[in-house]
């Protein structure tokens, strides 16, 4: 939930947000960190949303590693997944593969949300440069209203 502050200028209301400019990145507060329960989980959701067995999952990761020196095998996986293998921990390089593969950005979510962020597709993106450009339209109509005003071109004039 986002705290918003009003501040009142005239006869319009302006939203401070300003107090949510900073970083969490850049805060000296250390964020707790230990993600691979969630990571796990977030996987293993993504995993069932797929409606793919593990091997075939296992083939679709392999299939966008082709091109390296990684190889992943359906023992891995579950090795990876399994609690009781806590030495066995899901690895950084394999997450693309298995957002990939299960077509599902949950584990990644995980992650940036863990940082304070939240992700975005690109039609979230175009939905927040609208609204950018939503609010610049609203400001110059403002601005061409008050500029009238001055020169007394107003209504009735």
């Amino acid at each position: 939930m986002v705290n918003k502050t009003e501040i009142n200028t005239g006869d319009q209301q302006v939203l401070d947000f300003s107090h949510l400019a900073e970083s969490p990145l850049e805060t000296d507060i250390a964020p707790v960190l230990d993600l691979d329960m969630e990571i796990c989980g977030a996987i293993k959701g993504s995993i069932s949303a797929s409606f793919r067995s593990r091997p075939q999952i296992v083939d679709r990761m392999n299939y966008c590693l082709v091109d390296t020196e990684f190889d992943v095998t359906p023992r891995q996986l579950n090795q990876w997944l399994a609690p009781s293998q806590g030495d066995k921990r899901f690895p950084a390089w394999a997450i693309p593969a298995m957002c990939w593969a299960t077509r599902s950005i949950l584990p990644l979510q995980r992650m940036a949300h863990a940082l304070g962020y939240e992700l975005v597709d690109r039609r979230d993106q175009q939905a927040l440069h609208y609204g950018q450009a939503l609010i610049k339209e609203q400001q110059a109509k403002r601005e061409a209203s008050e500029l009238k005003k001055q020169m007394g071109m107003g209504k009735g004039q």
